[in-house]
C-alpha cells in the first residue's frame, strides 16, 4: 500500500497495528522525500527503520512506533506530570516525574511570569509541565510556558500547564497514557458523559484527577485502571469491553432513572469532603 506525504510517494510496508521489531523497514521513499516521523523510527535516505520492539502506527500522516515502556524515556514536548521535591521560588524547582533523575523547573518558566511575579510551589506540589531538554547527559529540564493556543496568566488559573491543586495523581502504564491522548481514543469522552471531573494524562504514566468529591475522585481512578486492563490485556483476551466496565461503576440510564440515581448520589455523597 501506499501513502503520500506531501508531494512525495512513500510506499508503507506495514500496517497500522502491526508488532515490528528493531531493524524492519516501514517505508520506502523516493531520495529527498520529507516525512514525518517519530518515536521508534529511523530515516536513512529512501527508507525508515524501526529502532525499537512496538506497535506500528500512522496518524496525521506522521509515523512512529508506539510500544509498552516499563520505564519512562523522556523526548522532547513529552507533556509530564511531576512532583516537587526540591528547590523554592527564588532559584529553580526540581520535579520527580519518574524517568530516574530530577527534572529542572526555572522558577519564572511559567506563563506570565517575572523575577518578581512568580509561583511559589511548596514540595510534594503537583506539576503539569513540558519536557524542553530531554537530554539525561546534559540535565532534564521542564517548562509550563505554553507554546501553542492562548497563553492565560498562571495568576488566573487558567493557564494550560502549572500547580495541578488537589485532585489524586494515579499511576498508570505510559502506553495506556498515550492511549488516552490519542485523538481517537473515546474513552474518556464516555467516562466524563457519565460523571463529571478534571483529568490531565502525563505521558510518563502519571494520571491527575479531580471529581467533585473524594469518593468521586477515587471511583473514576478504578474505573481507569480497570479500563487500563481491559485496553491493554497483556496478551489475554478481555473479559469485559470498556463499555461493560463503566457499566460497572457508572451505570448508564435513561433521564428518569438518571434523576434518581443522582439524587440518590446526592444523599450517599452527604458529608463527603469536596477537593
Amino acid at each position: 500500500m501506499a501513502a503520500t506525504v506531501g508531494r512525495e510517494l512513500v510506499e508503507v510496508k506495514r500496517r497500522k497495528k502491526e508488532w515490528v521489531m528493531p531493524g524492519d523497514d516501514i517505508a520506502k521513499m523516493k531520495p529527498g522525500a520529507v516525512v514525518s516521523i517519530g518515536r521508534g523510527l529511523r530515516q536513512d535516505l529512501t527508507r525508515i527503520t524501526v529502532t525499537r520492539c512496538g506497535q506500528y502506527e500512522e496518524h496525521r500522516g506522521k509515523h512512529l512506533v508506539v510500544g509498552d515502556e516499563k520505564a519512562y524515556l523522556p523526548r522532547n514536548e513529552d507533556i509530564i506530570i511531576g512532583t516537587v521535591v526540591r528547590g523554592g521560588m527564588h532559584s529553580s524547582y526540581f520535579l520527580d516525574a519518574g524517568c530516574g533523575a530530577l527534572v529542572k523547573l526555572d522558577s519564572i518558566a511559567f506563563d506570565g511570569a517575572s523575577k518578581r511575579v512568580k509561583p511559589d510551589l511548596k514540595i510534594g506540589a503537583t506539576v503539569y509541565a513540558r519536557m524542553i531538554q530531554p537530554r539525561c547527559e546534559i540535565e532534564l529540564e521542564a517548562s509550563c510556558c505554553s507554546l501553542t493556543g492562548v497563553r492565560k496568566d498562571w495568576m488566573t488559573g487558567e493557564s494550560l500547564f502549572g500547580e495541578l491543586k488537589g485532585g489524586l495523581v494515579q499511576a498508570i502504564r505510559p502506553m495506556f497514557a498515550r492511549y488516552l491522548l490519542a485523538d481517537t481514543d473515546e474513552l474518556l469522552s464516555e467516562l466524563g458523559s457519565r460523571v463529571a471531573f478534571e483529568c490531565c494524562v502525563g505521558v510518563n504514566g502519571k494520571l491527575w484527577l479531580r471529581a467533585k468529591t473524594v469518593r468521586q475522585t477515587a471511583r473514576v481512578a478504578r474505573c481507569l485502571l480497570e479500563l487500563q486492563r481491559v485496553a491493554l490485556p497483556d496478551g489475554q483476551t478481555a473479559l469485559q469491553t470498556p463499555r461493560e466496565v463503566m457499566n460497572d461503576f457508572f451505570p448508564a440510564s435513561n433521564p428518569a432513572e438518571g434523576a434518581n440515581k443522582r439524587k440518590h448520589d446526592e444523599i450517599s455523597d452527604e458529608g463527603d469532603l469536596e477537593i
